[in-house]
C-alpha cells in the first residue's frame, strides 16, 4: 500500500456496564487487511479506563451532517476515466458487540494525508463539489453484519464485496463530531458513512455505540466495522499498473489445469474422465475473445475476463437517472462477472497462460475462437464453433451485440450468496 495510509491504529473499549467481545480474543488470521498496509497485529485491545461512558445517542440531535453525497468531479490536470475502490485500511474489520459500553477506533492521519483528500469547490450554482485527481483518497467507516457459523469471522474477500449494513440501532462519532448513519429507508440501501471531511492531523478516534436492545441481538448477528481507505486512480496508469506488475507466471495456470484434470480421474464417480480441460476464451460483456485476460485472486475459475471491458462498465453515479462522465466509478461495484468473488483492481491478475493462447490465435488469423481445450501438459486446440462469426458479416454481428452490452451500466448482475 502506498505511504498515504496509515501506519498506526487502536481499538479501545471505553469504560461500560458491559464488556464488548469477540475482538480481543480473535487470531491475527481471522482478519487480514485488504493491501500490504496494516495489519491485525498493529492493532489492540485495552479498556479505557480513564475515559467516562458518553451518551452518544442524546448527542445525535445537536446538528446533523450532510449525508447525500456531493457531485466530484476531475481536476484540470486530471484527464480521462477515473476509479474508486478500497485500498486498504485505516483500521481492519473489528467485531463489535451489543453491549453499553462504547468502542473507540483510533488511527492517525499525517499531513501529506490530508493534503490528498479530495478538494471542496462549488460548482456554478453555488453547490457543494468535490475535485479529485489521480491519488485523491477518501476515508469511510462501514458495517458488514453477519449471522450463523464462523459469524465472528470475515474475510478480505467477502467484506470488499458484501454490501454495508448498519445496527437496527447504532451511533457513531468522529472526534466527538456525531455522524448520522444513511438508511436503506431513506437511500434504498445502507450508506458507508464518509469520515474525511472531519479527518485532523494526528490521532483521530471514531466512538461506535450499537446498544444491547432485542432488535440489535436478534438471530445472533455480528457486527465488523472498519475504517476503510479509498483510493481514486486514473485509467492509464491503473492499466499499465495491472498489466505490468500483477500477472500470473504461465506454469501457474497449467498446474491449476493439471491439478484439475487429475482430480477428476481420481474421482470415482466420473464415470468418463477427459484428458482435457474446456476453457473458454470470451469476455462475458462482449462476447468477444479477450485482449488482456484477467480474473480476481479469490476467484476459483479458470475463465478471465477482460480487463478495458471491465473497467469501461463500472459506472459512476447518477444523477438524474443519467451517469456523468466525470464521475469516478462507484466504489463498491468490483463483483467478479464469472462468480462474484472480489475483482477490485488491487487484486486482478493477469493470467500470461491465456494471454499467449490470445497472442497466438490472432496471429494466426482466428480472434473469433470463443474457447481452447487443454491437456494436462499445457498443449491446446482450440474449438472450432458451427457458427458464422468467422465471417465479416459474423464480425459485425459479435461487435454490435458488445456494443449493445457496453451501453449498460448494469450488465451483469451477481446476487449475494446469503
Amino acid at each position: 500500500m502506498t505511504t498515504n495510509t496509515p501506519t498506526m491504529a487502536a481499538v479501545t473499549d471505553i469504560a461500560g456496564p458491559a464488556s464488548i467481545g469477540g475482538s480481543s480474543t480473535r487470531s491475527d488470521a481471522d482478519v487480514e487487511p485488504i493491501g500490504s498496509g496494516n495489519s491485525a497485529r498493529q492493532h489492540h485491545v485495552a479498556p479505557d479506563r480513564s475515559a467516562a461512558a458518553a451518551q452518544i445517542p442524546t448527542q445525535m440531535a445537536a446538528h446533523l451532517p450532510q449525508l447525500r453525497s456531493p457531485s466530484r468531479k476531475p481536476t484540470n490536470d486530471s484527464a480521462g476515466r477515473h476509479y474508486q475502490y478500497i485500498e486498504g485500511f485505516a483500521v481492519v474489520p473489528v467485531l463489535v458487540g451489543a453491549a453499553m459500553g462504547i468502542k473507540a477506533l483510533e488511527f492517525d492521519v499525517s499531513a501529506a494525508q490530508l493534503a490528498a483528500l479530495p478538494q471542496k469547490a462549488v460548482n456554478h450554482s453555488g453547490l457543494p463539489i468535490r475535485l479529485f485527481s489521480h491519488g485523491t483518497y477518501r476515508w469511510r467507516l462501514r458495517c458488514l453484519t453477519q449471522s450463523g457459523p464462523d459469524s465472528d469471522k470475515v474475510s478480505m474477500s467477502d467484506w470488499a464485496v458484501r454490501p454495508n449494513s448498519w445496527p437496527a440501532e447504532c451511533y457513531v462519532q468522529i472526534n466527538d463530531q456525531p455522524i448520522q448513519l444513511g438508511r436503506k429507508q431513506h437511500f434504498k440501501r445502507d450508506l458507508p458513512a464518509e469520515l474525511s471531511d472531519f479527518l485532523l492531523e494526528g490521532r483521530n478516534k471514531v466512538k461506535i455505540s450499537v446498544p444491547k436492545n432485542k432488535k440489535n441481538v436478534a438471530g445472533g448477528v455480528h457486527f465488523f466495522f472498519a475504517v476503510e481507505c479509498v483510493v481514486t486512480r486514473q485509467h492509464d496508469d491503473l492499466v499499465q499498473s495491472i498489466t505490468t506488475r500483477q500477472t500470473m507466471d504461465a506454469e501457474q495456470t497449467k498446474n491449476a489445469i493439471a491439478q484439475r484434470l487429475q482430480a477428476a480421474h481420481d474421482d470415482e464417480e466420473v464415470a468418463f474422465a477427459s484428458n482435457t480441460l474446456t476453457v473458454s476464451l470470451a469476455d462475458p460483456f462482449s462476447s468477444l475473445q479477450f485482449t488482456v485476460p484477467v480474473r480476481g485472486k479469490a476467484c476459483k475459475h479458470l475463465e478471465c475476463f477482460d480487463l478495458t471491458h471491465w473497467l469501461n462498465t463500472r459506472s459512476g453515479k447518477k444523477t438524474a437517472g443519467r451517469t456523468s462522465a466525470e464521475e469516478p466509478s462507484a466504489v463498491d461495484e468490483w463483483k467478479c462477472p464469472i462468480c462474484g468473488a472480489d475483482a477490485r483492481p488491487s487484486v486482478l491478475v493477469v493470467d500470461l497462460f491465456l494471454k499467449g493462447v490470445r497472442d497466438s490465435l490472432v496471429e494466426a488469423g482466428r480472434p473469433m475462437v470463443k474457447s481452447i481445450q487443454v491437456a494436462a501438459d499445457g498443449a491446446w486446440t482450440a474449438v472450432d464453433e458451427p457458427d458464422d462469426l468467422d465471417t465479416d458479416d459474423g464480425e459485425q454481428k459479435s461487435l454490435a451485440a458488445a456494443r449493445r452490452v457496453n451501453n449498460k451500466s448494469a450488465v451483469i448482475e451477481i446476487l449475494d450468496d446469503d
